[in-house]
């Protein structure tokens, strides 16, 4: 039996390579997926080669080969897992591939009764979007969320559930609207100053202008992954104002991973993290190397792009 794995081969070049499935292992379970989600992030930028990990001999991962995509939910088909069942459903950060092989390795968690795959496959980001709470270095006060895709999106809905009053902000108007109806507050003024300001586009340009935004004792909490170097007036926006900035990558979250990957997913269960206003496209397999392309294109028409795997 052969697993098709989506692999980024060269730069702007996807291809499905098949690799044999061997037999099971203990701790193992097969997954047949049913959806992936694509990253606009960080997925796109190993397709296209712009990730810094590239040209940084520190981070030897972001090398081609890459086996591409990080967020799938599927059906345990077989398990010699004792905590995975046969028929239950997965969510787990495999590749875009029509079957996983799941273990210690790959971070994994089962899916609440009755939660549709289409939802689930929204907890990868959302997990990642808790990293905006935890980089938090005093109480968050006025909160303001520079980019409105995927996770900017589930950041704000975050901070909101905590009782805290956020906005969100960002250029595509289409995006704005898929805010509100997630029920997110947008941006009311450009000259608004907030207590803490988190910048999810990872444009270098959005830094300087968070900068400035802030009010004094402020925090400036890096979620998205900047594409580049950034230029900052350390004495005029850092030093004299006391703010200070905190990475969120999601490593932050250290041995908890599991813990707020599963906390994600009861709360799309419960519907305090919605996200279907954000699915853009829903595509088959064979769709996803022109995907690609059109999102470099066309970046501000797609924001949440399923990938349905249980037709084949």
């Amino acid at each position: 039996m052969k697993a098709r794995v989506l692999t980024f081969t060269s730069e702007r070049t996807a291809e499905f390579i098949s690799h044999e499935i061997s037999p099971l292992k203990e701790g193992q379970a097969l997954i047949q997926n049913q959806v992936s989600l694509l990253s606009p992030g960080t997925e796109l930028a190993l397709y296209m080669r712009t990730h810094v990990g590239f040209d940084d001999p520190e981070i030897s991962w972001a090398r081609y080969p890459i086996e591409a995509g990080y967020a799938s939910v599927g059906l345990v088909t077989d398990s010699r897992n004792p905590s995975l069942k046969a028929g239950q459903q997965v969510m787990h950060y495999g590749a875009h591939a029509d079957f996983t092989v799941v273990d210690s390795s790959i971070t994994y968690c089962p899916v609440p009764d009755h939660l549709d795959p289409e939802t689930a496959v929204f907890s990868r980001f959302a997990q990642i979007a808790y990293s905006s709470l935890l980089a938090t270095a005093r109480a968050p006060g006025e909160v303001l969320v520079y980019g409105a895709g995927i996770v900017g999106n589930l950041a704000a809905q975050w901070f909101t559930g905590e009782s805290t009053h956020a906005r969100i902000t960002d250029l595509n108007e289409t995006r704005l609207e898929m805010a509100k109806q997630c029920g997110l507050d947008t941006e009311l003024s450009e000259e608004t100053t907030y207590n803490t300001i988190v910048e999810a586009t990872g444009s270098p340009a959005v830094v300087n202008a968070a900068l400035r935004r802030l009010k004094r004792h402020g925090q400036l909490i890096l979620l998205g992954s900047t594409r580049g170097t950034v230029d900052i007036n350390l004495y005029k926006h850092v030093h004299r104002n006391l703010v200070s900035i905190c990475g969120a990558h999601e490593t932050i979250q250290g041995e908890s991973v599991k813990k707020i990957l599963s906390q994600s997913l009861d709360k799309l269960a419960s519907n305090d993290l919605i996200v279907k206003p954000l699915v853009t496209h829903r595509i088959k397999p064979e769709q996803i190397a022109l995907t690609y392309e059109q999102l470099i294109q066309n970046p501000g028409e797609y924001t949440g792009v399923l990938v349905h795997w249980s037709e084949r």
